[in-house]
């Protein structure tokens, strides 16, 4: 049995199925974003202390954005309307450095909700981050984890006292090994009081 091949007038009358709120538009045509969302106050941190492939500050895609936006959204209570989620894209769209960068706002960045200020969530870091990266290879896992030396601007490094390992793959342990030592996460990190 041959398939049907479409005519170039179906298939321009195809609609997209869309999940989630990321695409979804106000009648007037603009995106449609929560009320309150830590993803604002992030998107600053980020650029503040974070760094783009070419040395500057690191700024989200339109989509990435909307996407933080959405992921940080809280109620009225400063509880996150969202526990889970998936970000499915294609290969090559960015998904490893928006995990990587999305690890470093939730191991150091303003992640979570603090209190009301002007009618607007206030957010603070973790007081006991943990950050694990899990992916359906180590490979996977690897590519998001050697992006965070890039991504880290000295401005992170000294504000926050992160120490790095200095190994170009996070992901390789050293003779004798077996994992995160006593007070430590896999990059050696301290872990926050």
């Amino acid at each position: 049995m041959t398939a049907k091949q479409l005519t170039p007038a179906e298939i321009e009358a195809l609609e997209p199925s869309f999940l989630g709120p990321t695409w979804a538009r106000e009648p007037d045509g603009s995106w449609q974003l929560h009320e309150h969302t830590l993803g604002w106050q992030i998107a600053g941190w980020c650029a503040e202390f974070l760094k783009a492939e070419d040395g500057g500050p690191w700024r989200f895609t339109r989509e990435q954005l909307r996407w933080v936006l959405w992921w940080y959204a809280v109620d009225e209570n400063g509880r996150f309307v969202y526990r889970k989620g998936v970000l499915q894209r294609l290969k090559g769209w960015g998904k490893d450095p928006l995990l990587a960068v999305v690890s470093l706002v939730e191991f150091v960045g303003p992640s979570r909700f603090s209190h009301w200020e002007d009618g607007q969530p206030v957010g603070v870091p973790h007081p006991q981050a943990w950050v694990q990266i899990a992916a359906v290879s180590r490979d996977q896992t690897r590519n998001a984890m050697t992006l965070m030396p890039s991504l880290e601007s000295d401005k992170l490094i000294e504000t926050y006292g992160i120490k790095g390992r200095g190994r170009a793959d996070p992901c390789e342990r050293g003779p004798g090994e077996t994992g995160p030592q006593r007070g430590e996460n896999l990059r050696g990190f301290p872990q926050r009081a």
